[in-house]
């Protein structure tokens, strides 16, 4: 899963710098290693003056829970970062207080008809000793 922008940024980088193997080649066009990788994602960190304790593994944890976040199934996202066990997966189903302030309660999504049948109707029934009950009684 690349995003369109992202695929017209790399694009627009490979016909700049014409990687031969790898898309980004450190010295002597080789790959780069972990510690390299490290190291730019930290000057980036302090640079965007986010989160200091962020890692290369955040990026990640954070793609996953924003798919969450949007509603996307749990066993899309199992399949996206290659996780063979859905108990993999959950550990990003923890509950943030963006994503329970985004709910919206069923009852908010009926359609407004069934509120004005609900306002105007007089009779309704009482569950707990099945007889009906007029709300327009005085």
């Amino acid at each position: 899963m690349l995003s369109t922008k992202l695929l017209a940024i790399l694009t627009e980088y490979i016909q700049q710098y014409q990687p031969s193997y790898w898309l980004f080649e450190g010295q002597d066009s080789g790959q780069y290693s972990k510690r390299s990788v490290q190291a730019i994602f930290r000057r980036s960190v302090a640079k965007a003056d986010v989160a200091p304790f962020a890692t290369v593994y955040t990026l990640r944890h954070s793609f996953a829970t924003h798919l969450i976040e949007q509603g996307v199934d749990t066993r899309y996202v199992q399949s996206l970062l290659g996780h063979n066990s859905i108990k993999t997966t959950m550990i990003y189903t923890h509950i943030t207080q963006a994503g329970l302030a985004q709910i919206v309660s069923p009852l908010d999504r009926l359609e407004e008809w069934i509120w004005e049948i609900y306002a105007t109707s007089c009779v309704y029934q009482d569950v707990g000793c099945n007889k009906k009950i007029s709300c327009c009684q005085k």
